[in-house]
Order: structure tokens, then C-alpha cells, then sequence
């Protein structure tokens, strides 16, 4: 039986309403605890959503919510900026601290403290301590690494990965013909669920290991939409 895994991530605040129905995207949280499930992990997610449509359990198992607002329900095919905003400012005293199995920083985040087996950070703002920290080749990753504690540090390119492994003083490059490219989205997230997934069953952390999140990737990057 596979664990259940605690995770946390981005605010989730974003909505598309198509055909009459709102479809959710949470960001790049949302497609890690999406793909996780499909690879029959049972998953927490602990995060800070918006609460003006519905409860969103049956999207996701939630540990933290905001609902602190009088008005819930609300036209959604009519915006209200004012309810937006008041969103905004009840998210200051909601900065969550903890330790988690992965952690998930990209856009607007909630968390400014943690520990973490994994940690997917590109936002310079918060700190914390993990094992495998990963970065984007785009993202300020010097100064995300120096500000995350970790053991090992992966910055994903298009056509290889740098690997700063404990006790060496150089970082390891490992390369691999670049996919057909339709559609980027979500590739960074889809790596991070076949890297998790990959370590979680054997326990070590080696260039296959690696290479298990390269391939899910690839695989993403060939179709449109944010996961396998």
C-alpha cells in the first residue's frame, strides 16, 4: 500500500468558468496532488483556498481553508473584485509553518517555513529545510538555494539536469535528447511526480531516480494540458 502523503503549496484562488461550471486550477500544487493521485497515493493537501464558490473537498482532501468572509455565495460569471480583495487581505495571518512530505512554492504561497522530503520552490520569499530541493533553470535558483536548506538540489533544463549531491564539491550534469515540445505547462510538477514516486520505491536518489521524473515530463511536454 502506497503512503499517504502530507503536502502544501500555493494559494488557490484562480477559477475558468466554461459551459456553466467552474473548473478549479490551483496552480502548480494542484497538478502534484492531481498526479500523485493518479499514481495511487492518497494525499493531503494543506493550503489556503477561496472560499466564494464551494467547499472544495471533493477536489481535494483540504487540511485549511479561509472562510472568514460574510459573503460566500456569489455570481461568479460576475467577478467581484471587492470580495477578491478582502480575500487578499485575510491571507497575512495565514502563513502556515510545518513539516510535510512534499512542498510546492510557485506563485502566490502560503508557507514561509517548513520541512520537507521535497520541496519544488521558484519564489525567493520563503525558508525551509528538505532533502531534494528542485528548481527551474529560469528561476533565481542560486538564491532559492541559498535560502532552502537541503541535502540534494536538482535544476531542471530543457536538455539535462544539474544534480548537487552531499559532499561534492561540484554539481553533476546528466543529459538527454530534448522531447517534441506542444505545450510546456505543468512539466516542472509532472517531473516532481515521477521523481517522488521513483524514490518513494527505492529509497535512493541516483540518476535514474532522476531520470523517472525526465520521462514523465517529456511525456507531458508532448500533449497539451498541465499532466500526463
Amino acid at each position: 500500500m502506497k503512503p499517504r502523503l502530507r503536502v502544501a503549496g500555493d494559494i488557490i484562488i484562480d477559477w475558468i468558468i466554461s459551459e456553466g461550471q467552474c473548473k478549479v486550477y490551483p496552480g502548480g500544487v494542484g497538478n502534484v496532488v492531481r498526479g500523485l493521485e493518479q499514481f495511487g497515493y492518497s494525499v493531503s493537501l494543506t493550503t489556503v483556498y477561496n472560499p466564494m464558490l464551494y467547499p472544495l473537498d471533493h477536489v481535494f482532501d483540504l487540511c485549511n481553508c479561509l472562510q472568514d468572509f460574510e459573503h460566500r455565495n456569489v455570481n461568479v460569471r460576475n467577478y467581484d473584485k471587492g470580495i477578491f480583495q478582502r480575500f487578499r487581505a485575510g491571507l497575512k495571518p495565514r502563513i502556515f509553518t510545518g513539516e510535510f512530505d512534499i512542498v510546492v512554492l510557485h506563485e502566490d504561497t502560503c508557507v514561509r517555513d517548513f520541512t520537507a522530503m521535497y520541496a519544488d520552490v521558484r519564489d525567493t520569499t520563503p525558508s525551509g529545510r528538505c532533502k531534494v530541493l528542485r528548481m527551474s533553470s529560469t528561476d533565481p535558483w542560486e538564491t532559492i538555494m541559498s535560502r532552502i536548506q537541503h541535502e540534494y538540489a536538482i535544476i531542471t533544463y530543457d536538455d539535462k539536469v544539474r544534480i548537487f549531491r552531499p559532499g561534492q564539491a561540484r554539481d553533476e550534469q546528466l543529459d538527454f535528447p530534448p522531447a517534441e515540445v506542444r505545450d510546456t505547462v505543468g512539466a516542472g510538477d509532472t517531473f516532481g511526480v515521477g521523481f517522488i514516486d521513483a524514490y518513494l520505491k527505492s529509497g535512493i536518489i541516483d540518476n535514474e531516480t532522476v531520470m523517472a521524473g525526465i520521462r514523465l515530463a517529456q511525456a507531458k511536454v508532448r500533449q497539451i494540458g498541465v499532466f500526463v
